[in-house]
């Protein structure tokens, strides 16, 4: 599957011609937010280039990457688009961390991030790290 690397402000120029019916979190979460100067991967569809199947947006400085927004389109769905976007936040940092929402822990777990802090009732800061990734149990909590 091809994944694609670009500036957010180039990605949503592309975004209106794409089909991202199913991406409503995406969507919202870009209304809600400014991430200009992010960096966006995305998968489009194999069968069609304007499909949109997965999209990670985050920001890197100095090996240190913070995950914004991670969505896949419900219809692929557990078939490990999530990690091959999470695993290209990974491929250029050294350390990564994202603040969950409570239903993607397991997700975030089985990619080796380490739970952190509560930070709300919904959301859970994780945090992977290169250095410590094989030393620890990704099911402890700190």
């Amino acid at each position: 599957m091809k994944i694609i690397i670009t500036s957010f402000d180039s990605f949503l120029k592309l975004l209106p011609t794409m089909d991202s019916n199913e991406m409503s979190m995406l969507h919202s979460m870009i209304a809600k937010n400014d991430y200009t100067g992010k960096t966006v991967a995305y998968i489009p569809g194999v069968n069609s280039e304007n499909s949109l199947l997965g999209v990670v947006i985050f920001s890197s400085k100095d090996k240190k990457a913070t995950i914004h927004t991670l969505c896949v389109r419900d219809c692929v769905k557990n078939r490990g688009l999530g990690t091959k976007l999470v695993d290209t936040v990974k491929a250029g940092n050294d350390f990564v961390s994202v603040n969950g929402i409570r239903d993607a822990l397991g997700f975030y777990i089985k990619n080796g991030f380490i739970p952190k802090d509560d930070i709300l009732d919904l959301v859970v800061r994780l945090e992977w790290n290169r250095q410590t990734k094989s030393r620890e149990n990704p099911g402890t909590r700190r």
